[in-house]
């Protein structure tokens, strides 16, 4: 059955992967605003974001269209990482649901080596937000995606990246903290001491002084 099943689902790669799927892949137009701003106050009546790591994780390699590198499976949702042999513009995600619709196809990350997902939940919902850090021999920042049990979204790129002492970029993803505000939104904010870089300003921040909200549209 194993091998059945494996068969099956790298026919599925190859064929979501030779389509441009322009009618499934999932409309920006998301149902969420961002904004970006100074950290004031201190967050109240929030649900903390913890990691974990999915139970379900399988690795794949090999496929006529695909070079799959990572397969994780969270309740009905399936996430692929993995090379398209057919656009040949580096690793890309997508994201499926059981029945084997496409939720989300990214865009190829070029020259970027890697695509590396970080979960995140609380207790009390069913939110997943996942983090997704590209890069080469440093980092160039994150993605923001949001799964809430039916709908997976892009909700932003973090064009930021933390400075070691030796002006070095790292991942600015172990520095966030992640909370929801009840019915709100959902933030990303830092209380740590690390100094941020805007890739795009080339401006140094204080990690403290900055927090990304993400409102809920009603």
């Amino acid at each position: 059955m194993k091998t059945i099943y494996n068969s099956i689902f790298i026919l599925f790669l190859s064929f979501i992967v030779a389509c441009n799927n322009s009618k499934n892949t999932l409309d920006h137009t998301l149902a969420f605003s961002k904004s970006q701003k100074v950290n004031e106050n201190q967050i109240d009546d929030s649900i903390t974001y913890n990691k974990f790591e999915p139970r379900n994780s399988i690795s794949y390699t090999g496929g006529d269209s695909l070079i799959v590198e990572k397969v994780v499976q969270i309740n009905t949702l399936t996430l692929i990482t993995g090379i398209s042999k057919i656009h040949n513009d580096g690793v890309r995600l997508y994201a499926v649901d059981q029945e084997y619709n496409l939720l989300y196809q990214s865009k190829g990350q070029e020259d970027s080596w890697r695509l590396n997902l970080n979960f995140y939940k609380s207790k009390k919902g069913k939110n997943i937000v996942i983090l997704a850090e590209v890069g080469a021999e440093e980092s160039w920042g994150a993605y923001v995606y949001l799964y809430d049990g039916e709908k997976f979204k892009e909700l932003d790129f973090l064009d930021f990246v933390a400075l070691n002492s030796y002006k070095e970029s790292q991942s600015i993803i172990p520095f966030l903290e992640i909370t929801e505000k009840r019915n709100t939104s959902i933030q990303l904010s830092s209380t740590s001491k690390a100094i941020f870089l805007n890739n795009v300003t080339q401006k140094e921040v204080n990690a403290k002084d900055l927090i990304f909200t993400y409102h809920f549209e009603n």
